[in-house]
């Protein structure tokens, strides 16, 4: 009879470290190996070089997708003379669909220049969290979108 526990619980014990060490690999598969980059983007151009607030500018990119993943983005104006000066302009999430991948797309990504906004010269760019596995969910793959140049003139009120 004792053999028969002993076998059971050798088995049991084996079976335990075997998903435990599929587990812990699947872990490390998706937190470090599976960080291959979900797509490619490069500007192409924005509608004002110059602009007062109030305004709505338009920056475009183009973007090849290479990957089915969720994306959270997040549009910045940065200003380029003091560092501390930095406005979160809007949040928004995407699903890139396997439709997507492989194809070259021009992303339009428009925002208004908005009142609190000083005069000054600014950088406005999207920052691009992909979550492609649930592992990322944590530590998100985050890339940035290559930076738009606009000077913000200041607004004189007619």
């Amino acid at each position: 009879m004792s053999k028969h526990i002993n076998r059971f619980f050798n088995g049991a014990i084996i079976f335990s470290l075997l998903i435990c060490w599929v587990f812990f690999g699947l872990l490390f598969y998706w937190g470090v190996v599976d960080r291959e980059i979900p797509s490619v983007t490069n500007l192409e151009s924005i509608s004002k070089k110059e602009a007062v607030a109030g305004d709505d500018v338009q920056v475009t990119y183009s973007v090849m997708r290479l990957r089915a993943c969720h994306v959270d983005l997040t549009r910045i104006l940065e200003s380029l003379e003091s560092q501390s000066t930095t406005y979160t302009i809007s949040k928004s999430e995407n699903e890139i669909t396997k439709e997507e991948i492989g194809k070259e797309l021009d992303i339009i990504s428009s925002f208004k220049v908005g009142l609190d906004i000083l005069p000054g010269n600014y950088v406005y760019y999207v920052k691009l969290s992909y979550y492609c596995n649930p592992v990322q969910k944590f530590i998100p793959i985050v890339l940035f979108t290559p930076k738009a140049h606009i000077k913000i003139l200041d607004h004189q009120p007619k």
